[in-house]
């Protein structure tokens, strides 16, 4: 595993919608290698902003993550980015969330 955790061309698209905690949607390239998509950022109980990755249903319920991160610091470089996009496209949308 590469000593940094680099994470590109981060793109958000913002949930029309307003309705739950859902925010925006995420896509970005990790390490030059690997494109993921479908993130979701979504506000929490206290206003925090964080990330969610994609999971898919199975039977009875159960959902299986499609990916996510293995390690804390791995979470951290994922949401830095994504958060800090976010935050820098509602400055140029108007504030819009």
């Amino acid at each position: 595993m590469p000593d940094e955790i680099a994470v590109s061309e981060v793109r958000v698209r913002f949930n029309q919608t307003k309705a739950g905690s859902l925010v925006a949607w995420a896509s970005c390239v990790v390490n030059r290698a690997l494109r993921i998509d479908s993130i979701e950022i979504r506000r929490g109980g206290e206003g925090r902003l964080y990330i969610e990755c994609p999971s898919l249903p199975a039977r009875r319920g159960v959902r299986h993550p499609v990916f996510c991160p293995i390690s804390r610091r791995a979470r951290e470089a994922l949401e830095r980015a994504i958060i800090g996009e976010l935050e820098r496209t509602q400055g140029t949308n108007g504030g819009r969330t």
